[in-house]
């Protein structure tokens, strides 16, 4: 029985491991299916992306492979913190799914600002972390100090009271280790060829034997945090181009409109030029975010400045709140030296985008929850005639809605440059009407300065006929006759 005992003792070992390994390959496998079966029901690019995201849909889907991961590795808490399209700031992770609501503790996580903490130290480092025992930190935390930098014990403690509760213990039972693992969540590279880190996934507390989680078992989350990784990327990125492509068909109607209303104003005598601005500013309300402030600013040569043209719904609600002073804004002084981000884009003719930090120290005013600041000229070709100054209030501005705001500042570039040569037109007119006025009043001036003598002239011959003798009337005919004829080139002139 003893060679028995010992022949099955060493074949322990390898049966252990192969049912984890067995174990692992089915948790890959069941993931891998109900990743593929989401990407085919709830495709990207369908219409109904925008709701899918809205709702609890990719929720219940993580939730399950929180249930998958949490059985394989037989552990009371598992859970998947994941950033989301848009989130600000983009260093917060909230919980998108766990196997056990009341252990979570937190539903979100700073890469910043919890870099201390067990689960915000392997989102701030990028790298995993295990403790074998959270209950008896201090037995080894110097060694854990040494190998996790930064790490704060003292916010990693477990409870151990309701450790208990859930493992069902009694009171008489030893408590076993509290195991605990994380493993960042990747999404590959990102566009500066760095690690795109999209979140984290945890297990905590074993239920069985042996307690712990060795290497193997963070090998293998490692594995199901790089399926969810890059799921999870391209997820996000089908979303994001459906954004962009209702975004663009969202741009192309609202430009049709500006144009048409564009045509209405700049018909009018004089072209009503701030009419046309203020319903850019609509457009551009209703493509950026609602809480973006944008403002337009128009270059007044006489000045040698770029003046407040026009502000959005947003951008007033501020200065009608007395939250800032609009005088800040009314005027830019155009220097060739300015450091100012709106004149340096004025001088150049080119798009600059600068943080809240930078245009602040460059004494640029700028609204009170603004990020980025985005200025686009107005103008066309080389040309310009005014910036567009948007104030984001996110950390990135997408490029696509850059490209849209430089579209648009060309739009303006087009009316402000239709609307001075429409000016000058009606002003040429105005010009020519009263010139043919002046011409018409001329004549009507001279053929009366010609007229009144002849008209004199006929009465006093008609009065000198009638009392004349026969041997003078007949000079005063050749006279009259003369005088007739006179009359008839003065009367064509008046005509």
């Amino acid at each position: 029985d003893r060679e028995r005992l010992e022949a099955i003792a060493q074949v322990v070992p390898g049966l252990y491991r192969a049912i984890r390994e067995k174990i692992g390959f089915k948790l890959i496998g069941n993931i891998e299916r109900l990743l593929r079966e989401a990407e085919t029901e709830f495709p990207g690019g369908s219409r109904k992306s925008k709701q899918v995201f809205k709702s609890n849909k990719e929720h219940f889907l993580l939730s399950q492979i929180a249930s998958l991961i949490g059985a394989a590795f037989d552990c009371v808490e598992t859970s998947i913190f994941l950033k989301t399209a848009g989130s600000e700031p983009n260093t917060q992770f909230p919980c998108l799914a766990t196997t056990h609501a009341k252990s979570v503790g937190r539903d979100m996580y700073d890469s910043k600002l919890d870099s201390g903490r067990l689960t915000g130290w392997a989102l701030g480092n990028q790298a995993p972390i295990v403790v074998t025992d959270l209950a008896r930190l201090d037995r080894y935390a110097n060694l854990l100090k040494s190998r996790y930098k930064g790490i704060d014990l003292n916010k990693g403690h477990a409870n151990t009271g309701a450790a208990r509760k859930l493992l069902k213990l009694k009171k008489s039972e030893d408590l076993p280790p509290l195991s605990f693992m994380a493993v960042p969540i990747f999404g590959g590279l990102d566009w500066f060829g760095e690690t795109d880190l999209r979140g984290v996934v945890r297990c905590y507390m074993a239920k069985s034997g042996p307690y712990y989680f060795s290497e193997r078992e963070v090998n293998l989350l490692t594995v199901v945090a790089a399926q969810i990784g890059q799921w999870w990327a391209r997820w996000q990125t089908h979303f994001e181009l459906q954004q962009e492509n209702e975004t663009w068909i969202a741009v192309v109607k609202k430009l049709g409109e500006l144009n048409a209303f564009a045509r209405r104003e700049l018909s009018k005598a004089p072209p009503n030029e701030s009419a046309i601005l203020s319903e850019a500013l609509n457009l551009t309300s209703s493509i950026f975010a609602d809480d973006t402030a944008t403002l337009i600013r128009l270059h007044s040569p006489s000045q040698r400045d770029l003046y407040l043209a026009a502000a959005s719904r947003e951008a007033q609600a501020e200065f009608y709140s007395g939250i800032i002073n609009e005088s800040e804004f009314a005027h830019l002084t155009v220097e060739p030296e300015s450091r100012k981000a709106s004149v340096r884009a004025f001088l150049r003719s080119r798009t600059l985008e600068v943080s809240v930090k930078e245009f602040a120290g460059q004494g640029q005013p700028h609204f009170s929850r603004a990020r980025r600041l985005l200025i686009v000229p107005i103008g066309v070709g080389d040309e310009c005639s005014g910036v567009i100054e948007i104030h984001w209030t996110k950390s990135r501005i997408p490029a696509y809605l850059e490209q849209a705001a430089a579209l648009l500042g060309r739009q303006l570039g087009i009316y402000h440059q239709l609307a001075i040569l429409i000016r000058d037109q009606q002003a040429t007119f105005r010009n020519t009407e009263a010139l043919k006025r002046e011409e018409a009043s001329a004549y009507e001036n001279f053929a009366h300065q010609i007229m009144s003598p002849i008209v004199h002239a006929v009465i006093s011959t008609t009065q000198a006929l009638s009392t004349a003798g026969s041997n003078e009337r007949r000079p005063l005919f050749v006279v009259r006759g003369l005088i007739r004829r006179a009359e008839r080139v003065g009367r064509n002139i008046e005509v």
